[in-house]
């Protein structure tokens, strides 16, 4: 399991590694205590769930694996 620091992360870090890092980093970030998913972003208004519901494989790297519908 990832360290958990003892302070949350700034917002502009939250949305910066949402959109553009890996699927651990954000699992990471998610799974901080002191990260809540009501965050909103400054630039559009957003919460970081609805970020997070409304991302999809192709606009983030952080999902884009390959794999097949059972």
């Amino acid at each position: 399991m990832a360290e958990i620091s003892p302070t949350a992360p700034s917002t502009d870090h939250v949305f910066r590694t949402v959109d553009s890092g890996n699927r651990k980093e954000i699992e990471d970030l998610v799974m901080n205590p002191n990260v809540s998913l009501g965050l909103v972003d400054p630039v559009d208004g957003i919460t970081l769930v609805y970020d997070l519901l409304t991302k999809s494989p192709t606009e983030t790297n952080s999902f884009s694996r390959s794999w097949t519908p059972v």
